[in-house]
């Protein structure tokens, strides 16, 4: 038997009702396999929610399915990011009124030593001194020139 003889010998037979006696075991069966308890379930499974949430209802583990051990590591990296932020943030002022708590002495201070260091900065380069150059040494007169000249 083919499978599209099957499914039309099965299109043919009458749909039977399920006697209304299994209903209430069924239904018992169902919610004690099930993780939310039996007053919730009707609700939930009414409201538009269900569709929404339905991915979460089964297992949350086949969400995190290709690996989840990289997905908990994510985690974990994220909570600590998230700690270093929030120590980062306990050190340092929140304001920048906090910040500018500088007295009036220290902020001369620090200005005439910009003020210096610019002014070290931009003042032209003393020219290098040249000594004078060296006389130098007289040369010996040979005797061979005297000859080649006077002869």
């Amino acid at each position: 038997m083919k499978p599209n003889d099957l499914e039309q010998q099965l299109q043919r037979q009458p749909f039977r009702p399920i006697p209304p006696e299994w209903r209430g075991p069924i239904l018992a069966a169902a919610r004690q396999a099930g993780r939310l308890p039996s007053a919730a379930r009707p609700d939930r499974q009414a409201s538009w929610w269900h569709a929404v949430l339905a991915p979460f209802d089964s297992r949350p583990s086949a969400l995190l399915w290709p690996s989840p051990r990289a997905w908990a590591a994510l985690a974990v990296v994220w909570l600590g990011i998230l700690a270093a932020q929030l120590a980062m943030r306990d050190e340092a002022p929140s304001s920048p009124a906090q910040q500018a708590t500088v007295s009036a002495r220290q902020f001369k201070l620090a200005r005439a030593e910009q003020q210096r260091l610019l002014a070290k900065l931009i003042e032209p380069p003393e020219p290098p001194t040249v000594l004078p150059p060296r006389p130098s040494p007289p040369k010996p007169h040979s005797e061979a020139r005297r000859r080649i000249a006077f002869a």
